[in-house]
């Protein structure tokens, strides 16, 4: 269920940069975001980083980390 959530979020964040916001920041300001993941359980986790590179491909997003944790695999 978390993972779906993190899925959802991604889209939700992404959704918002087309949006005018304030601060200064224009619609085609792109989304600064860190990614948390927990990819050793499971592969919904490359999905949502596939659809992070096309949102960093169009520069509607700007990917300033990936973060890797799994309470499943110890050597992550």
């Amino acid at each position: 269920m978390l993972k779906y959530f993190l899925l959802i979020l991604c889209g939700i964040v992404l959704l918002c940069s087309s949006c005018q916001t304030k601060g200064g920041l224009s619609a085609s300001d792109p989304v600064q975001i860190i990614l948390d993941t927990d990819m050793g359980s499971d592969c919904d986790d490359v999905g949502a980083l596939a659809i992070l590179n096309e949102f960093m491909n169009l520069s509607e997003a700007n990917c300033l980390g990936v973060i890797y944790s799994s309470g499943r695999v110890p050597y992550s």
